[in-house]
């Protein structure tokens, strides 16, 4: 109950009057960002801000990307859940699609992404910004170890250590197979 958790609900698990976020009662150490604005929530006396939003819908209302501003002399973080454009696979949808340049504002230490399923770094913001991915695999495709992050902010710095979480690694299958003279040799 001392550790504070964030929680901001994306595109397939917006916040809605039926969702377990407003169905549920949730302890008091647990804050979720309910819609597409950023609210801000001073914790540690003052000494830590972090700022998110959530999704409402399977897509937002609106998108508050490049409209965060920081104030004050607190360390801030952010989470937040999108699509950075520069890394948008070309063949899935964008959801509360940004640019990396405008996502992550002067004065913002570390900004905490979700959507993508794997560790991805995205460069090219004020902040280090990063999409831990989800902590196993979904499938074959999702191949390869997936990762949890440990932000430690030292002096306004975040240093980034990824921590293997995957107890299961997807990996595609590869056999040898020019010396087999039939499909029976395969089998």
């Amino acid at each position: 109950p001392h550790v504070p958790v964030f929680i901001s609900p994306g595109n397939h698990d917006p916040f809605s009057p039926e969702s377990p976020y407003a169905a549920e009662n949730w302890p008091e150490n647990v804050i979720i960002f309910k819609g597409p604005r950023w609210e801000s929530h001073a914790v540690k006396g003052g000494l830590l801000t972090v700022h998110g939003f959530g999704f409402d819908g399977p897509s937002l209302s609106t998108n508050p990307f490049g409209t965060l501003t920081i104030e004050g002399e607190s360390i801030h973080v952010a989470v937040a859940h999108g699509s950075e454009r520069g890394h948008q696979p070309p063949d899935k949808s964008a959801y509360a699609p940004f640019d990396a340049r405008d996502a992550a504002p002067a004065g913002l230490s570390y900004l905490a992404l979700g959507h993508f399923h794997s560790l991805t770094e995205i460069k090219g913001g004020a902040a280090p910004m990063y999409y831990s991915g989800a902590p196993e695999g979904h499938g074959f495709r999702e191949t390869g170890p997936h990762y949890f992050i440990e932000v430690e902010i030292i002096g306004g710095e975040a240093h980034i250590t990824p921590v293997l979480a995957s107890r299961i690694v997807y990996t595609p299958p590869s056999l040898p197979c020019a010396a087999l003279a039939s499909s029976q040799g395969l089998i």
